[in-house]
């Protein structure tokens, strides 16, 4: 890190704002110990930018699944109602700014790079002062201060926070929330979190605060029983606990997820959201109750629409070739056996019974159950190398699936994959990581097949942007 450049010399584009934060300790490519993972150097980083955290309304999320998909959801709400909302959410799929956005949009590139510049002079001045590079902050850590001193200079209303990795350690937890949301919870991350689900409920949990309203959704028995106890210690009113889901009917097709929901209330509510799958519905609801607390003057009913066309890059995306319109893809970064069987039987509702699917695993994956349930129903499977950030045997992933009785082929190179599948005559799921998904993603906005404009809500104006898009603001610690 020893650059002694100034900001303007060393950062003259966003994109460059993003290759240097990430060049940092990044926990994500596993190069962080357990036992460095604590919020000191994060409170020290917000104090010293004089707390850009703070000043807004706040809904967290924690969870295993579902918490980009909520968080967009709850965002979008809150942007109908209300301007500039901040939405901070990871991973992203093709390009940080995903991470980053504003009421749906990126953020502007001249916040970032004044925002990014600032962080800069900070890091050289923390060197220069005798701090080892060991110590320095991590990548997500930084990312998460770039997201606070953007939605401070944008001048956002509110801001919707997820967590990167479990909760009570997690970087985004020094927010003072409004509400707090927790996803559903499975098994994940344990050489962080530990084997036991009660272990990873609580860390999970940790991200209540004392009085803070909480809204759980569907939970395994012991892991609702879990967060319920840390809410009654800490006095959080529950909202909401996921024990009476309210869905009726879930109906997957091309044009999206149909669903029947009956309100608390007895309503009863018909949706068709954009986001595919039986776990968006649940997502929905979930967010509907966030969103029936902020604001509780309006119904169910009326806070529906505000989400319908909210989606995510990279989960349940459905591409329709411009080339041949009929032809589909499905991307998923579905990466655990749970969410993979949730995957399939989603998938055989969209795209039918004869599927061609391009998997790709990093390391530390259980690809093996995965690969079980996928042979049960896909007619071809290509795997593929999810890109080069994490560690993967693409080899022993193929070996996986040729164990099953699925016809199964070895493509390293993901542009070779997906020229593979698209010779075969059917739909195309791709999934297994986000880092496959990414790939092949890129490979499609290359290609002109998907748009590469960041419009997470699908709808609004864009004042936000425009507001921001002028004279870049001086960023500085105190």
């Amino acid at each position: 890190m020893g650059n002694n450049a100034s900001p303007a010399e060393a950062l003259q584009t966003a994109d460059e704002v993003f290759a240097y934060l990430e060049a940092f300790t990044n926990l994500e490519r596993g190069l962080f110990r357990p036992r460095d993972y604590r919020l000191e150097r994060m409170e020290r980083l917000l104090t010293d930018f004089d707390n850009p955290h703070l000043g807004r309304l706040t809904v967290h999320l924690a969870g295993s699944k579902g918490k980009g998909s909520t968080a967009c959801y709850v965002a979008a709400g809150i942007a109908a109602r209300m301007p500039r909302v901040g939405m901070y959410c990871s991973p992203h799929v093709n390009d940080y700014r995903e991470r980053i956005t504003i009421d749906g949009r990126a953020a502007p590139d001249p916040v970032i790079l004044a925002c990014g510049r600032a962080i800069y002079s900070y890091v050289q001045q923390q060197t220069s002062d005798g701090t080892q590079d060991s110590h320095l902050p991590t990548t997500f850590e930084l990312l998460t201060l770039l997201a606070f001193l953007v939605f401070r200079e944008v001048k956002a209303t509110a801001q919707v926070l997820e967590t990167g990795l479990g909760g009570r350690l997690d970087a985004t937890n020094l927010c003072k929330p409004d509400l707090t949301l927790i996803t559903p919870i499975e098994r994940e991350h344990t050489d962080y979190l530990g084997n036991r689900l009660t272990g990873i409920a609580r860390e999970k949990a940790g991200i209540l605060k004392t009085g803070v309203p909480v809204c759980v959704a569907p939970q395994r028995p012991v892991v609702r029983s879990t967060i319920l106890q840390i809410a009654s210690e800490r006095n959080c009113p529950v909202l909401w606990d996921g024990r009476k889901l309210g869905i009726r009917r879930t109906t997957l097709s091309a044009s999206g997820t149909e669903f029947d929901f009956r309100s608390p209330a007895g309503d009863r509510i018909r949706a068709r959201l954009k986001m595919l799958g039986e776990t968006q519905a649940e997502n929905a609801v979930l967010a509907l109750h966030a969103l029936r607390f902020l604001f509780p003057d309006e119904t169910f009913d009326e806070l529906l629409p505000s989400i319908v066309n909210a989606g995510l890059p990279g989960r349940m995306e459905l591409v329709h070739f411009r080339t041949d319109p009929a032809r589909l893809l499905l991307l998923d970064g579905a990466h655990t056996p749970n969410s993979i069987d949730r995957l399939c039987l989603a998938a055989g509702s969209v795209l039918g019974s004869s599927i061609t699917v391009i998997f790709g695993s990093v390391s530390g994956k259980n690809y093996g159950a995965m690969a079980d349930r996928i042979s049960k129903d896909a007619a071809r499977v290509i795997v593929s190398k999810p890109g080069t950030f994490k560690k993967s045997d693409p080899e022993a992933v193929y070996a996986a699936f040729s164990n099953n009785a699925v016809p199964a082929s070895l493509a390293l190179d993901p542009r070779q994959a997906l020229e593979e599948a698209l010779s075969t005559p059917h739909p195309v799921l791709v999934c297994g990581s986000f880092y496959m998904v990414s790939e092949i993603r890129r490979l499609c906005i290359e290609s002109a097949v998907i748009d590469s404009t960041i419009n997470l809500f699908g709808y609004g104006t864009t004042e936000a942007r425009d507001d921001a898009q002028g004279p870049a603001q001086t960023v500085q610690p105190s």
